[in-house]
């Protein structure tokens, strides 16, 4: 996946050459690239906002079960699940710049 990943990023400066003599095409494309950055930065900030949320909520879990079980399961859960989403989040926004860094023509760093 790392791979397909590193080529189609590595392919994206090839896409902005082939729009040299048409202006419109390459502000359409600018446009879509912001649009879509956008887009994926404002999910990757919300999905991890209620991440930490929800790890909030697990710990008031665990602090209220008074030892019963199933409300630990429960807590262990809710926090599970929101560092789950946690670390999704975090590597959406580490990957969406990467891509846009290398479209930009950065070189990319192993």
């Amino acid at each position: 996946m790392i791979d397909s990943i590193r080529t189609l990023a590595l392919d994206l400066p090839n896409l902005n050459q082939t729009c040299g003599n048409n202006p419109e095409l390459c502000e359409q494309q600018q446009d879509i690239e912001t649009t879509g950055s956008n887009v994926v930065g404002v999910l990757a900030w919300t999905i991890g906002g209620i991440s930490v949320v929800m790890i909030i909520v697990g710990a008031i879990y665990l602090i209220t079960s008074n030892g019963e079980p199933d409300k630990v399961k429960k807590g262990k859960q809710t926090i599970f699940g929101a560092c789950i989403g946690l670390v999704v989040a975090i590597l959406t926004a580490f990957i969406l710049n990467t891509v846009i860094g290398v479209a930009e023509g950065e070189t990319p760093t192993p």
